[in-house]
């Protein structure tokens, strides 16, 4: 108990700095301001717990000189070995930005892999618009090799949370005001 105690608020604010880290990481912004998804979820058309995807926050961005920069949203995916904690960046042009993948439990050598930018890093410059997909084409990721359940987890919660950016970033960026 004593250690719990000890120990609660560091890892706290070092869960709290990882995660601006991985906002900072996906969308090139000045600031961001956390979006009440009650507010958003008040419009029904987006999937909040699709299947196996939950989003957990939605961020508006800001640019230095205050004008809107983007939309990242944290979604939490189901792999193979469990939760992935994924985040994801769609710029004002529509387009994903970035994803990080941050915690997760696949498996060491093949699911792990998705935390590898060489598979996160297809997403970026990809239309937020369109569907993302496994396999080649216009918005197609390479999915790795003995990891298939992995990288679908992964590209559906970047569709999800590609979706609900470009659906929502007219309320995203008015929250800021």
């Amino acid at each position: 108990g004593l250690t719990n105690a000890v120990t609660k608020d560091p890892i706290q604010e070092q869960e709290l700095a990882a995660a601006e880290a991985a906002r900072r990481e996906v969308l090139t912004a000045d600031s961001f301001y956390e979006v009440p998804l009650d507010t958003l979820k008040a419009d029904s058309s987006i999937q909040w717990a699709a299947g196996n995807d939950t989003v957990t926050a939605v961020y508006g961005a800001k640019a230095a000189d205050g004008s809107f920069a983007g939309t990242v949203v944290e979604i939490t995916g189901k792999g193979y070995g469990g939760s992935i904690a994924i985040t994801v960046g769609v710029d004002l042009h529509k387009q994903v930005s970035g994803v990080k993948i941050g915690t997760h439990s696949e498996t060491p050598g093949l699911g792990a892999k998705t935390a590898n930018p060489d598979f996160y890093g297809q997403y970026a410059g990809m239309d937020a618009q369109k569907e993302i997909a496994i396999g080649a084409g216009e918005n197609g990721v390479v999915a790795i090799s003995g990891a298939t359940v992995s990288s679908k987890a992964v590209t559906s919660a970047v569709n999800i949370a590609a979706t609900l950016a470009v659906e929502y970033q007219t309320v995203i960026e008015e929250a800021a005001q």
